[in-house]
């Protein structure tokens, strides 16, 4: 049996992850940072921003985009890509997504 998606199936069908995805993060969130997440409305906005933030980096992969999210929310801000540092490791063409998230985790602690 063949399926025959249109590219508008194919839309609403990224829209439905992408809505999962950030209902997850949501609740990852506010999990684990409840004093910082009370606006439900910005948090949401604030985690679509850093998907496509990460996605201009070629961080897509949902573990590493989760990472990167989460590095926007402890301690480095949500453009800390265009902190000098940050912008190498993550314009690196030597690097994958997943060695450029531990590298960023690597500024985040010694800023800690």
């Amino acid at each position: 049996m063949t399926i025959n998606l249109t590219e508008q199936d194919c839309l609403f069908f990224e829209k439905a992850m992408t809505d999962r995805f950030v209902d997850e993060m949501q609740t990852a969130l506010q999990h684990d940072m409840p004093d910082r997440t009370t606006d439900t409305a910005a948090l949401r906005g604030t985690i679509e921003y850093g998907i496509k933030r990460a996605e201009k980096y070629g961080i897509t992969d949902s573990a590493c985009v989760k990472d990167y999210i989460y590095l926007m929310h402890t301690g480095m801000g949500t453009r800390f890509d265009e902190n000098s540092a940050a912008r190498n490791i993550l314009n690196d063409p030597g690097l994958d997504e997943s060695e450029k998230i531990g590298k960023l985790k690597g500024i985040r602690q010694s800023l800690a």
